[in-house]
């Protein structure tokens, strides 16, 4: 290719690295989520549906809680070839992983769902308890899979952290949202509830949950974007983000500002945004896809705009690039704008 630089070694075709199994013997399991670190170390976040997981003598909780599904985490080396730890996460209903991260301590940061009213918090956390239903989990183990440095409950009397609504499109669309890290190592969570008593902070943007169900069959929600310490002790703040019909909130990233990008899918044409933005007015269909820019205290709507075609749009991932644009990858059923000069393949095939 024009530029290619000769005196580097050219590979079409990568190697694997590694790969590796990993399960309960004779259980079913499934893989949700993977992160690494600083040193290229893999972790895996899954659910076990039984007693069996490889858990190592001395990580944090070497046996299965009960119910029917637990949280399994595991640490690889770089090349697969030594699991550094293993271990179960969980308590005497059904719990999952949703999303995690590792911190620059190698620690591993778990955003997740729980039933359990013994989910294993700690002693400083910031909701100790199950407030009912679902409840969103937030966990972080140590470098060796061995305790706990921080664990909470967040939620309020109906379901959280669940996309239960009829924007579940997907195979396991359900567990969607996501945990991320600001340099400082506080903890930023996207996520769905449906609770009207969710913990908001004083001066959130938006401290009134907003959503009805649309239909027989489709639960209300909202997007709830918040922000704890690192220990998960305080909660900084947290926001409802939605309309009148269901939401999602499932990506997000912090911009250099310390401003909050958030991306999910709008259920109604009320659903906030800011004019002069690309897509201030709602484009049609059922659903569309967003991008909303919140201030680093949450506290503020600074950008919003939907994004999509006259049918159904939803977005799941975003990332900002060096120059500070916002990526979104995502799903619409529509006539989508295919910019020139890019790869695209069969066009309006949805």
């Amino acid at each position: 290719p024009e530029g290619y630089d000769t005196s580097k070694e050219l590979i079409i075709d990568p190697e694997v690295v590694a790969s590796t199994l990993t399960g309960t013997r004779g259980s079913d399991n499934f893989g949700h989520t993977a992160t690494y670190d600083n040193e290229g170390n893999m972790y895996l976040g899954g659910i076990s549906f039984g007693t069996g997981y490889p858990t190592n003598m001395g990580s944090y909780q070497e046996y299965f809680g009960g119910g029917s599904i637990d949280i399994a985490v595991c640490k690889f080396n770089p090349d697969g070839s030594n699991m550094i730890y293993a271990t179960y996460l969980g308590g005497s209903q059904e719990e999952t992983p949703h999303s995690i991260i590792v911190d620059n301590n190698q620690q591993l940061c778990i955003f997740g769902s729980s039933r359990s009213g013994n989910y294993p918090t700690t002693d400083n956390a910031y909701q100790p308890r199950n407030a009912g239903d679902v409840d969103i989990v937030i966990s972080k183990l140590d470098a060796e899979g061995s305790k706990l440095v921080g664990s909470t409950f967040l939620g309020g009397r109906d379901g959280d952290g669940l996309n239960r609504s009829f924007l579940n499109t997907n195979y396991g669309e359900e567990f969607r949202g996501e945990i991320i890290l600001d340099a400082q190592g506080d903890i930023f969570v996207a996520a769905c509830t449906s609770s009207e008593d969710f913990p908001i902070t004083p001066n959130a943007y938006q401290d009134t949950y907003n959503s009805n169900s649309s239909g027989p069959l489709s639960i209300s929600q909202d997007g709830v974007v918040f922000k704890f310490n690192s220990d998960l002790s305080t909660l900084y703040w947290s926001t409802y983000l939605g309309g009148n019909d269901a939401d999602t909130a499932f990506g997000l990233k912090v911009g250099e500002s310390g401003n909050i990008y958030v991306t999910g899918t709008a259920g109604d044409r009320n659903f906030p945004t800011t004019a002069g933005r690309v897509q201030s007015d709602w484009p049609g269909g059922q659903e569309s896809a967003y991008v909303a820019i919140l201030s680093p205290n949450g506290q503020e709507l600074i950008q919003s705009t939907f994004w999509g075609t006259s049918d159904d749009d939803h977005s799941y991932f975003l990332d900002i690039d060096e120059e500070n644009n916002v990526h979104i990858y995502g799903q619409t059923t529509g006539d989508m704008l295919i910019t020139q000069d890019v790869y695209s393949f069969n066009p309006g095939s949805r």
